[in-house]
């Protein structure tokens, strides 16, 4: 049962009764896919948000007669807080048309309910596992105040990555039942079953009840039967009351992990473990127990999928904060320490919020130690990083600040060298405070993007001479500004090599310069003694022998395998990229680039943005944004982002005018493309000329054609020269050539890299050929090679 995403105590996914109808829009935002399942408090719906176009669960409360929604709303706020890979998102509450509901995020997978029903008992290394991740969801609520108070299996759910989410954050706690214990008519908030001692009578309680509702989890988990038993909800209620259940009564368990569900299930809250903190360490200690051959932890399939989880597909619209990325920090230390806050007293929690984003980011980092943030927070009125790297043991600090002013937003992070005491990044970043999760969420990522390629050379730095690590920054920033001409790359390229032979393993240079030499590949050129092809071939395998754990190298190798047509492999390591670095921007563009070639331009738009905001000076994808528009008859749009380029200090004149001037033609805007200024040389200068004779009616179509393969011949690159063909096929096709603009597009298809299918759709300019028997053919391979990019994906 997949994307079960709350506890539904009654599952009804075809229920009748009244309620918002399938396909339609509620509230004029949230179109209603499917019901997940009916419980006391309301109904949850599969729904997709039409505004920011993502799939959440939406859950229509019903309130009991009285019931004020300002108590609803105060545990909406205080579960918003709740920032954790292994804790599900709530995002708002509203209400329509006399209707309250809830948003919150829609995890895939099943719940550990379903699982339990599906598979009866757990391993004790599945359970060691699952009961680990759930600690960490339960742990950063508690760090905020929050207190789940309805843990149980239905609540956890387990998605196809192995990520374990617990749900319900805040909300769970207001459920309603009707309680039975000792006679009395007050409500209870949460499922009796898995109710802590003091919840049943009445007394106050504190973040252990959450504690004693995990020793309840874990206990059935490991026995596959409820811990009490009885024929009424008092009977079961009251059995908590009088004994402690041991799951060694049932099934043989390690006497490690049974000794540990016994203190969850102790009657005084005392004698139970301190913090979810403290449990998920001794569950994180029991990876070495001894359990039966055919249970061993490192073979359990819930930790090899733990083990192997990615980002999830290709086509997914966005990057999980807390999913990790790679460094190879080689065992470093660092501190997050508590951001500083300038600002409303109303949005003090943001600086909190950041910090902890940072600490998940950055304590799941290969290699790399991170104190948490109960270590930092003791020291939050220390500031000098020696003091603060003696009392950690800590080798750099993260320290920085959180400053509003009105809608503004500024975050000023830095990296700190304990040992002396000097910094040695420090980035600031700028954003409005207009929706907090979407603020908060991105400005994480950037922080940790740009943390994360600082601490990749900061690594380097000691263990290879420093010229070498001063070489790669000099070819770094070249590769950054890099433009079509080609020049820029070579330069890099040509540093990265000085780099190399100062330090042969440099892992850093080894990626850097296979990317740099396919994205040169490429590029026009008009020399033939590179054989850049051959180049990048031997770099990117270089990369992946020298520097596997880089995402630069599966970048690079992703470019590789897309110039050869070789789609599957590409997915592949796009994903590792992926997996390796969740946050690294040159991926997430380089996937919205593949995304608009291939189908997907909606999507693609989305990662380009992403990527330019985790860094703002990329630019290779601009024009994929540009085709987007233009492919779907916004002008407005295309208009708007061609003035933005103009004015970008990373434009490319020569890229946007070949843009400007395909799009024209598209538009048979001919004037506008013969006006266009071209700055260009060398093997741009020959393209540039051919595309303005071919607008002039003294060059025939003939002629034509043999100069467009003429200068396809000189490319080396497949897929430069198929998108050459594209244009020969666009200014033919504009002619009136139709034969000839065939002949260009079979040849564009024989070389099997062109997987360009919204341009087969939209494209006006190639409106004549739709009735050629050969395009329907040809469009349908196409069409089959961009869907068989994101089967692998999904595979």
């Amino acid at each position: 049962m997949g994307n079960l995403p709350h506890e539904i105590d009654t599952f009804d996914a075809t229920a009748s009764d009244a309620g918002p109808v399938l396909g339609e829009l509620f509230g004029g935002r949230y179109r209603i896919d499917r019901c997940l399942g009916r419980g006391a408090m309301g109904t949850v719906y599969a729904a997709h948000d039409s505004v920011v176009n993502e799939d959440i669960a939406l859950k229509l409360l019903s309130l009991p007669d009285g019931e004020s929604t300002e108590r609803f709303a105060r545990e909406v706020r205080l579960a918003r807080r709740v920032t954790h890979r292994n804790a599900a998102r709530t995002f708002d509450l509203g209400e329509f048309e006399g209707v309250h509901f809830i948003t919150m995020e829609l995890v895939g997978g099943d719940s550990l309910r379903v699982r339990l029903a599906k598979q009866g008992r757990l391993p004790p290394d599945e359970v060691i596992e699952l009961g680990r991740q759930v600690c960490l969801g339960l742990q950063a609520a508690h760090e905020v105040g929050v207190i789940h108070r309805d843990l149980k299996p239905a609540n956890v759910i387990v998605d196809d990555t192995g990520r374990v989410v617990i749900t319900d954050f805040g909300v769970a706690c207001t459920v309603l039942e009707e309680a039975e214990v000792l006679g009395s008519r007050q409500p209870l908030a949460g499922t009796i079953m898995y109710m802590s001692p003091e919840q049943v009578v009445g007394a106050p309680i504190d973040h252990r009840a959450d504690l004693y509702s995990l020793g309840i989890l874990l206990y059935e988990l490991l026995t596959g039967k409820s811990a009490f038993q009885g024929s009424s909800r008092t009977e079961i209620a009251m059995a908590r009351l009088t004994r402690v259940p041991d799951p060694r009564e049932h099934v043989p368990t390690p006497d490690q992990l049974a000794a540990l569900v016994v203190r969850c299930l102790s009657q005084s809250i005392d004698e139970r473990p301190p913090s979810a903190a403290t449990i998920a360490q001794e569950l994180a200690a029991m990876g070495t127990v001894e359990t039966r051959p055919d249970e061993s932890w490192p073979n359990s399939p819930m930790v090899a999928n733990a083990a192997s989880s990615m980002i999830g597909s290709l086509g997914a619209s966005v990057v999980g904060t807390n999913a990790f990325f790679s460094t190879s920090p080689g065992g470093r230390a660092l501190a997050v320490m508590p951001f500083r806050y300038r600002g409303p007293d109303d949005d003090a929690y943001l600086a909190e919020v950041l910090t902890d984003e940072l600490v998940d980011l950055l304590a799941m980092t290969k290699g790399l130690r991170v104190s948490g943030s109960g270590a930092t927070s003791q020291l939050h009125r220390e500031r000098d990083a020696r003091t603060v790297g003696r009392a950690l043991g800590v080798d750099a600090i993260i320290d920085g600040s959180v400053q509003c002013a009105g809608t503004t937003v500024r975050i000023v992070a830095r990296l700190i060298d304990v040992e002396t005491g000097f910094q040695s990044w420090s980035e600031r970043f700028e954003g409005e405070l207009q929706d907090v999760f979407e603020l908060q969420d991105r400005m994480a990522k950037r922080v940790a993007e740009g943390l994360r390629v600082e601490l990749s050379v900061s690594n380097e730095r000691g263990r290879v001479p420093g010229a070498a690590v001063e070489l790669y920054l000099r070819g770094r920033q070249r590769l950054r500004v890099a433009d079509i001409s080609g020049q820029n790359l070579e330069e890099a390229i040509a540093l990265f090599e000085q780099a190399l032979e100062r330090a042969p393993t440099f892992a850093l240079a080894l990626a850097a310069r296979a990317d740099a030499a396919v994205q040169r590949w490429f590029l026009p050129s008009a020399r033939t003694e590179v054989d850049w092809g051959e180049v990048s071939r031997a770099a990117v395998l270089a990369a992946l022998s020298g520097a596997p754990e880089l995402a630069e190298s599966h970048l690079a190798a992703a470019r590789l395998h897309v110039s050869h047509g070789e789609f599957a492999a590409a997915a592949r390591q796009l994903n590792a990229a992926l997996e390796a670095a969740p946050t690294c921007a040159a991926a997430h563009e380089y996937l919205g680039l593949l995304q608009c070639d291939a189908g997907r331009s909606a999507e693609g738009v989305r990662h380009i943005q992403l990527a330019h905001e985790l860094d703002p000076t990329l630019h290779q994808a601009n024009f994929s944004v540009l085709r987007h528009y233009a492919l779907r008859g916004d002008r407005a749009a295309y208009e708007a982002e061609l003035s933005r380029l103009a004015r970008s200090p990373v434009d490319i004149p020569f890229a946007r005018a070949l843009f400007e001037f395909r799009i024209s033609v598209w538009h048979g805007e001919i004037e506008r493309a013969r006006k266009l200024k071209w700055r260009t040389e060398g093997a741009q200068a020959a393209i540039a000329t051919l595309l303005r004779d071919a607008l002039e009616p003294e060059h025939s179509d003939d002629e034509l054609s043999q100069r467009f393969d003429q200068v396809a011949v000189r490319q080396s690159s497949p897929r430069f020269r198929t998108a050459l063909r594209q244009f020969a096929v666009e200014l033919l096709s504009w002619r009136g050539a139709r034969e000839l603009a065939m002949r260009q597009l079979a040849m564009a298809d024989a070389g099997g890299v062109l997987v360009d299918a919204d341009w087969f759709e939209s494209c006006p300019a190639i409106v004549p050929l739709r009735n050629h028997p050969e395009f329907q053919a040809i469009q349908e391979r196409v069409r089959e090679r961009a869907d068989a990019i994101w089967r692998t994906a999904r595979d």
